[in-house]
């Protein structure tokens, strides 16, 4: 995992923190793989019980970082690359806030 993607795990609670502040963390592929590693990761770990999803610097998502996406039709980029981390963290069995 690079570091766009900052994963913390304390006991029970496991940190994610999107780390791309200069960007306002806008999901770029580095950022979506780092995530997709780190759902992997979490959802392989039973200990792990909550998990707190944040943004770096001063918010949490802007979004698709459209100066690197815009040769990939946006419903591609949803279809093969969002609703997949959403469909993860939606059938997950652990609390995610």
């Amino acid at each position: 995992m690079s570091d766009a993607v900052i994963l913390e795990v304390d006991g029970a609670i496991a940190r994610v923190t999107l780390n791309r502040p200069d960007a306002f963390n806008a999901m770029n592929r580095e950022l979506r793989d780092s995530l997709k590693s780190a759902i992997g990761d979490i959802h392989r770990n039973e200990a792990i019980r909550v998990v707190i999803l944040g943004g770096a610097g001063r918010g949490f998502c802007a979004g698709t970082d459209l100066a690197e996406e815009l040769q990939t039709p946006v419903y591609l980029l949803l279809e093969q690359e969002y609703r997949p981390i959403l469909n993860a963290i939606g059938a997950s069995d652990k609390i995610w806030i």
